[in-house]
């Protein structure tokens, strides 16, 4: 017979450090750019490709945020009306506050943050929030570097070589 957690207990820590929520239109990006600028490894982040396919997506969302120290949205057209990608936000940002420390961040994809567009596409809840730019590559590269470094990532240099 197994025995419910008590709950009382301290939670798990998160076990990843990042859990990446987006709509479909923009995996490449995610894949194809954000990743590799941010110089993750497999097991520090879990995007869609992660989620178990047979379990129920609000029980993977809910696995996803708390396996993961922050919940990354990436905002856009399409995840304005993603409602699993607004569902794995709210569920962040809940966690957030039951934690007392942010657990939420957003980059914009096809919008400037503090925007006419941006006030039409992001919730009040989501608007309050840090949003980096990423509406173009050059912005995207700062906006990315500054998100590195707010996750403490780094990204290693090789040594120099002497002559």
């Amino acid at each position: 017979m197994t025995v419910p957690p008590d709950p009382s207990d301290p939670p798990d820590p998160p076990r990843h450090l990042l859990h990446i929520t987006h709509a479909v239109q923009d995996e490449a990006w995610v894949h194809g750019v954000m990743i590799p600028a941010l110089g993750l490894a497999d097991g520090q982040y879990w995007t869609r490709a992660e989620d178990d396919v047979g379990a129920l997506k609000v029980e993977e969302l809910e696995r996803a945020v708390l396996a993961c120290r922050y919940t990354l949205l990436v905002a856009s057209s399409a995840a304005r009306v993603d409602q699993w990608v607004q569902f794995a936000g709210q569920l962040a940002q809940r966690l957030g506050v039951e934690e007392g420390k942010p657990r939420l961040l957003l980059v914009a994809r096809d919008f400037e943050p503090g925007s006419e567009r941006a006030r039409e596409l992001l919730p009040l809840r989501q608007r309050c929030l840090i949003c980096l730019d990423c509406t173009d590559p050059v912005r995207s590269a700062a906006a990315l570097a500054t998100l590195a470094a707010l996750l403490a990532l780094s990204r290693a240099e090789p040594p120099p070589t002497r002559c």
